[in-house]
């Protein structure tokens, strides 16, 4: 069995879904959490990963480590790097929750479009693009965007206004062949900008479990 520790940075965990995700994947798994929902609103005022906030992701990524996890997921893409410095650091793999998912569309696909409803999500979901790109040997072509308004229509308990917000945003991300959603969160408006931009879209999640699946062949 797999246990897989999750740092959540929100008031709301993501839990439900990344279990949901796994449930197809693994015969048996356990998911333990940590929430810390000052970490989004540290980087939202700092503007980016700060020292002090790659610190207190390690800490908490070791405390599940500690409590028994054998890989960690950060389910926020905002603290993306914290997390890749934290993988470098720990024993046990830390894991980006929005990597799987970049893998797939560099491996697939040459015009990427990144859709963020928050503008500290949106440059690490596209950094990890041309990290991973350079990994590869490909050249990707990035079209990148920012729904703006739609986080604080979200968190204002609006959830129609910030679905509309996002349709809209993805409308013009131009030629792309597909469409990253920069947030875990974002995952229920994916089936509406698929069918209203007529484009590929996807969301991190189901690639997050199909990547804890290929890191853990025998669990």
């Amino acid at each position: 069995m797999i246990t897989v520790g999750a740092i959540h940075s929100g008031a709301t965990s993501m839990a439900p879904v990344l279990e949901k995700a796994m449930q197809p994947l693994f015969s048996e798994f356990r998911l333990i959490n940590i929430i810390d929902d000052s970490l989004i609103h540290t980087v939202i005022k700092d503007g980016k990963v700060t020292e002090k906030t790659v610190h207190r992701v390690v800490d908490l990524a070791e405390a599940l480590v500690l409590a028994g996890a054998d890989v960690v997921v950060d389910t926020c893409s905002s603290i993306g790097e914290a997390t890749e410095i934290a993988d470098r650091i720990l024993e046990k793999p830390i894991v980006r929750i929005d990597q799987g998912m970049v893998n797939e569309a560099v491996s697939c696909y040459n015009k990427i479009g990144v859709l963020a409803s928050l503008s500290t999500t949106l440059l690490p979901t596209v950094d990890c693009v041309n990290k991973t790109a350079s990994r590869q040997g490909k050249t990707v072509q990035i079209a990148y965007i920012v729904a703006d308004g739609a986080f604080q229509k979200w968190i204002e308990g609006d959830p129609a206004a910030h679905d509309d917000l996002c349709v809209e945003a993805a409308k013009s991300l131009g030629d792309v062949e597909i469409i990253l959603l920069a947030q875990a969160s974002m995952m229920r408006v994916q089936e509406r900008i698929a069918a209203e931009t007529g484009k590929m879209v996807i969301s991190s999640p189901d690639y997050c479990a199909r990547q804890l699946r290929e890191m853990f062949p025998k669990a």
